[in-house]
């Protein structure tokens, strides 16, 4: 992979620190269960396609200056070091078009086991080295330092709902759940826990840009007048 370059996309921000917040000793839980949310790829709902990791969205891992089209591509290229194989994933540029192609779809595909037979390779299949290379990429893509943190503001408009990523399969990443519930069946949901403590995480961060526009904002209206 190419040299080091920092992302010119990013605020310089400080990490602004969380509110301790205190419960009165036996006060009741206010808790309310509330609806989970179901994402997958081919939602009619758009917040949940969103949520997807085949959702085009340019990103660039840390401390790389290539650029992935969708998570999807950025998870699929970290199964293997040969250039054969990597170098079908990403771009210099996002004017240019991966060789895998645009589609999450091809980039899942070219990642299976028939690809890596065809090519000659061995894939690296780490189940804790495929967890970090899916963790870097979910936390480029909702990013709440860009300068365009759509993607950090549609997660965060879930509220405290349950995230649950529907796979037709469902394994690590995905699950089932009960109709009639809404709890878990099957899989372990893996992407839906990781996007719920990312949200987490940004929410003192996107709370911090919003005060920072909101006194620009009145700055402005009071120069004006």
């Amino acid at each position: 992979m190419a040299a080091f370059q920092p992302s010119k996309r990013k605020r310089s921000v400080v990490r602004p620190m969380a509110p301790i917040e205190e419960e009165e000793a036996g006060a009741p839980s206010k808790k309310v269960r509330q609806e989970p949310l179901v994402f997958f790829s081919r939602s009619k709902d758009p917040l949940a396609r969103s949520l997807s990791n085949s959702a085009p969205s340019w990103i660039q891992l840390e401390g790389c200056s290539e650029w992935y089209p969708t998570v999807e591509h950025a998870y699929q290229v970290c199964k293997s070091n040969d250039p054969a194989y990597t170098s079908r994933f990403y771009v210099p540029s996002v004017a240019d078009v991966p060789l895998v192609g645009m589609d999450a779809r091809k980039a899942r595909a070219f990642g299976c086991k028939a690809s890596f037979k065809r090519l000659g390779l061995t894939a690296e299949l780490d189940e804790v080295h495929l967890g970090f290379q899916m963790v870097k990429a979910l936390e480029a893509k909702f990013d709440p330092n860009l300068d365009d943190n759509f993607f950090a503001r549609a997660l965060d408009s879930t509220g405290d709902r349950p995230l649950h990523h529907l796979e037709p399969v469902p394994g690590r990443w995905g699950c089932h759940t009960d109709a009639a519930t809404g709890a878990i069946k099957r899989g372990q949901n893996e992407l839906g826990f990781i996007l719920e403590e990312i949200r987490t995480d940004n929410r003192p961060i996107l709370a911090f840009h919003a005060e920072a526009e909101a006194i620009r904002a009145a700055s402005a209206s009071a120069s004006a007048m």
